[in-house]
């Protein structure tokens, strides 16, 4: 067994209201999940990796609980010297979702990267891991927190953890989201529903990935 663990972790499932584009074509599960196989099947099983890749519930349609995502991850850290949680999202700017434009060169929304509050090694992984992704993908529009932090902070479940009654349940592993792009943008929706834009991509995220997963001793 290899001492790192990669785990990509799918988006919302069907489950979950309003993850979708404004006319409804674009559903963020099915992106998800077909992004995630995609990177699984296309890119990392051709890979010289020296770590493990899962994804465990790629063949989840509906949602199986934010709670239950974070106890499944943290019992691989018993297993493991080192993992790294990532989850696949794409963005939206309002909630229920309508169109809009960004002022930013071109139109579209952009990609970002996000942490929890915590300011630990995570955000060191972010760093690394945009770092690579911004060399491999000079046409994206970047939405940075700051030159030298480049995730923004949130504690969303699954990268921070969760409260049982008082009791808060701390994640045990490294965890970064990935938003890509915004569903909602008209300029971002014709790539997300791009087969070549999304085969990029996905070469483009495999990359960075395995590059923050090989600087790990």
């Amino acid at each position: 067994m290899n001492k790192a663990l990669l785990i990509l972790d799918v988006a919302h499932g069907v489950n979950t209201p309003g993850k979708q584009s404004p006319d409804g074509s674009f559903k963020e599960y099915i992106w998800s999940r077909d992004f995630c196989r995609s990177l699984m099947n296309d890119f990392f099983n051709n890979l010289q990796k020296g770590y493990d890749v899962i994804c465990p519930y790629l063949n989840y349609d509906k949602e199986p609980g934010l709670a239950n995502r974070v106890k499944l991850y943290n019992s691989h850290c018993f297993e493991y010297k080192f993992v790294l949680v990532f989850p696949v999202h794409v963005n939206a700017a309002s909630n229920p979702a309508k169109w809009w434009k960004s002022t930013k060169k071109g139109g579209g929304g952009g990609v970002e990267i996000w942490t929890d509050r915590f300011h630990d090694y995570s955000d060191e992984l972010a760093n690394e891991f945009m770092d690579k992704l911004i060399q491999n993908s000079n046409e994206e529009i970047f939405r940075l927190n700051a030159k030298d932090d480049a995730s923004k902070d949130a504690n969303f479940t699954v990268i921070h953890g969760y409260h049982k009654g008082e009791e808060f349940i701390k994640r045990k592993y490294e965890a970064m989201l990935l938003e890509s792009l915004f569903m909602d943008n008209e300029v971002d929706i014709k790539k997300l529903k791009d087969l070549k834009w999304n085969n990029e991509w996905m070469k483009s995220v495999g990359f960075a990935l395995d590059y923050t997963m090989k600087t790990q001793k």
